[in-house]
C-alpha cells in the first residue's frame, strides 16, 4: 500500500486558461504533489485544449465525466480515484478551478492539515470588495448554520478544504451531486470533527465569469440541507400538537393531554430527532435519560405556562399555540445543547 502521499482534487467545468497556470504552479511548488483534475462534462473546444495542456504536466491526472454531473459528483470521482490507489496516509486538498484560490493558499491549507493532523477550511475575509451575492449568501448561511446546528464556521461556502486521506471513504458516502454536497460535508463531517480555519486571500473576478453557481437553484439546495432539520422537527411537533389539541378538545385536562401526547409522540420522537435532526450517530443510556428529563420538564412546566398565558389570551387555540411555540424553542435548544450532543472526533 502507498503511504504519505499528497493530492489536490480540482473539479472543472468549462474552465478558463487560469487553471493551467494554477496546476503548473502547484506541481512546481510542492514536489510529489499529485493533482487530479476532474473534467465534469466540458464540451467546448477551448476546454478540450486546456485539458490537453494539463495532461502534459507531470504528476497531473485527468478524469472525465462524459456529461456534466455537478461539483459534488466530480469531487467524489477524484476521491474514489485516490481510494482505488490504495493510499493509506497523507492529505487531500480540494480547490476551485475558477481562479478564486491562489496557489500559496492552496498549499498553506494542505500544509496546515498535514502538520496538525486536523481538517482545515480556507476561510475568505468578506470586505467592501466582496460581491453582494457572495457576502449576503455566506453570512445568511453561516447564521443558519450556527442557529440550527450550533457550529461556528466563518466561510460555509469555501471550496478550499484539506483533510486526511483516511477520511475519504466517509466523504464519498455523503449524499449530494452538486453544490449541496459541500454543505452536506459541513453538516455530516466537519461539524462533528475537530477542525481548523485559516484565512485566505479573497479573489473575485468581475462578474465571476467562470463560476457555474446558480444563485437561486444552488442556494435552495444548500439551504435545504440546513432547513430540513427544522422541517423534520416541525413535522414531529405538528403531529404532537394535533394529538394534544384533540385530547383537550374532548374535555381532558391539560396535564392529561400533555402526558398522553408526549407518551405517543416520544415513541418515535427520540429516534427521529437523533437521526434526522441532530445527526448523532449513536445513542446511550445517558442520552436517553437526558431526553427523559426534557420530557419530564415538559410535563411539569407546560400546564403552568399554559394556565398563566390563558389569563392574557382567552382563546384556547391561541393560548395552546403560544405555549407550544415557547416549548418548541425550549426543547430545540435543550436537545441541541444537552441531549443530542456528540464529542467531536479527533482527526489525528
Amino acid at each position: 500500500m502507498i503511504k504519505g502521499q499528497y493530492f489536490a482534487v480540482i473539479p472543472a467545468y468549462e474552465p478558463s486558461d487560469d487553471l493551467v497556470e494554477i496546476v503548473d504552479q502547484l506541481t512546481n511548488h510542492m514536489a510529489g504533489l499529485s493533482v487530479i483534475v476532474v473534467n465534469d462534462g466540458s464540451v467546448s473546444p477551448k476546454a478540450q485544449n486546456i485539458f490537453s495542456l494539463l495532461a502534459g504536466i507531470p504528476n497531473v491526472e485527468i478524469l472525465t465525466h462524459e456529461e456534466n454531473r455537478g461539483k459534488g459528483a466530480a469531487l467524489k470521482t477524484g476521491f474514489r480515484a485516490i481510494i482505488d490507489r490504495g493510499v493509506t496516509g497523507g492529505c487531500v486538498v480540494t480547490a476551485d478551478a475558477d481562479g478564486q484560490h491562489v496557489v500559496s493558499d492552496i498549499l498553506n491549507v494542505l500544509t496546515e492539515a498535514d502538520l496538525t493532523s486536523m481538517p482545515v477550511l480556507g476561510a475568505r475575509r468578506f470586505g467592501k470588495q466582496t460581491p453582494f451575492r457572495s457576502f449576503f449568501g455566506n453570512k445568511v448561511t453561516s447564521f443558519f448554520f450556527r442557529l440550527f446546528l450550533g457550529s461556528n464556521i466563518t466561510d460555509t461556502q469555501t471550496g478550499l478544504r484539506a483533510f486526511s486521506v483516511k477520511h475519504l471513504p466517509q466523504l464519498v458516502k455523503i449524499v449530494g451531486e452538486d453544490y449541496d454536497y459541500e454543505m452536506r460535508q459541513l453538516t455530516e463531517f466537519w461539524r462533528k470533527t475537530e477542525f481548523r480555519e485559516i484565512f485566505i486571500e479573497t479573489v473575485y473576478q468581475p462578474n465571476n465569469p467562470t463560476s457555474h453557481f446558480n444563485p437561486l437553484l444552488d442556494s435552495m439546495k444548500i439551504y435545504w440541507v440546513l432547513c430540513r432539520h427544522v422541517l423534520v422537527s416541525s413535522f414531529i411537533g405538528a403531529i404532537d400538537f394535533f394529538i394534544l389539541f384533540s385530547i383537550i378538545a374532548y374535555g381532558a385536562s391539560v396535564e392529561v393531554a400533555v402526558f398522553i401526547s408526549r407518551a405517543i409522540s416520544c415513541v418515535f420522537y427520540f429516534s427521529a430527532m437523533r437521526r434526522s435532526v441532530f445527526k448523532v450517530r449513536s445513542s446511550s443510556i445517558i442520552m436517553a435519560l437526558k431526553f427523559a428529563l426534557n420530557i419530564g420538564l415538559n410535563l411539569w412546566l407546560f400546564p403552568i405556562v399554559f394556565d398563566n398565558l390563558k389569563e392574557f389570551i382567552p382563546n384556547t387555540l391561541f393560548t395552546l399555540f403560544s405555549t407550544y411555540m415557547i416549548f418548541y424553542i425550549f426543547n430545540f435548544l435543550f436537545q441541541r445543547h444537552l441531549v443530542f450532543t456528540e464529542e467531536k472526533v479527533n482527526a489525528g
